[in-house]
């Protein structure tokens, strides 16, 4: 007689550690099918392609404030014809600013306008006889403006104060020949705002054809050597090279007549140096 199967080996009794995680295995739903979002359910991306809600877009502020050719032409127009006017005004010969010319600096004359084309500012520059700078309360930037030879028959000379020009009187006359010419302008209805103290402009509002302003500012062109204070300049020779920086100081330089804050007031006989040009 054969002898018996033998019979299958019991199971190993299941430790501790073995049932806990059995059981909760047994515990765990199983996952249900994925929800997909519906077309009213927006899902935010931050892909490449996309910006962050709230994000600074550089190109949209740019397209916003780009001006069209058209837009600067239109206006430019207008101020080109005002100038004009106003500098053989000032040109003639019964004018103090005889020797007057047009100072191209300013964002449109720079072709760098992007924004306002309805807001101008032309400078007019006026060319000076060597003058000497006294410096006013070490402030680096305004400067009182003496002659250092005053010849008779120098048609400034009416503005003098003692031995300083006087920016204020200049200021004033340059003034009055604007507002009084600008009756003669025809084709367009022009007028001159009211003073803004400390101001160097004279502000045009042409009001027809359309609404522009226009700030006029008178400038002394001086070829003498540039005050102490702007000898060192910026440092524009470790990048530019030192011909660079020797051609712009050889530039001439130019004063506005920008007055000095004093206490509550203003210092009206000082000039400020422009900073229209390169500061080197």
């Amino acid at each position: 007689m054969p002898p018996a199967a033998p019979a299958p080996p019991l199971p190993r009794p299941a430790s501790r550690r073995e049932g806990t995680a059995r059981s909760a295995r047994e515990r765990r739903p199983q996952p249900g099918p994925t929800e997909v979002p519906g077309p009213l359910v927006p899902v935010p991306s931050l892909g490449r392609g996309k910006e962050a809600p709230g994000a600074w877009k550089p190109r949209a502020v740019l397209d916003k404030l780009r001006l069209s050719r058209q837009e600067i032409s239109a206006a430019a127009e207008v101020v080109n014809r005002l100038t004009d006017h106003l500098l053989r005004r000032l040109q003639s010969c019964e004018s103090e600013f005889k020797g007057v010319a047009l100072l191209g600096t300013g964002s449109y004359y720079e072709r760098v306008k992007i924004s306002a084309p309805n807001e101008f500012d032309v400078m007019f520059k006026l060319e000076v006889p060597r003058i000497q700078l006294e410096e006013y309360s070490n402030s680096g930037v305004h400067y009182f403006v003496k002659f250092k030879r005053n010849p008779k028959g120098n048609p400034l000379g009416q503005f003098l104060e003692g031995e300083i020009l006087s920016a204020s009187k200049m200021l004033s006359k340059f003034r009055k020949i604007i507002k009084e010419e600008i009756k003669n302008i025809e084709d367009t209805d022009v007028m001159v705002e009211r003073k803004k103290r400390g101001s160097p402009a004279v502000t045009l509002l042409v009001r027809k054809p359309e609404e522009i302003s226009v700030d006029i500012i008178l400038a002394l062109e001086s070829k003498s050597s540039w005050p102490a204070s702007t000898q060192g300049g910026l440092p524009i020779s470790n990048w530019l090279g030192a011909k660079v920086k020797n051609n712009f100081r050889r530039q001439p330089l130019y004063l506005v007549p920008k007055h000095a804050k004093e206490g509550s007031g203003f210092q009206e006989e000082t000039w400020r140096l422009s900073f229209s040009k390169p500061d080197v």
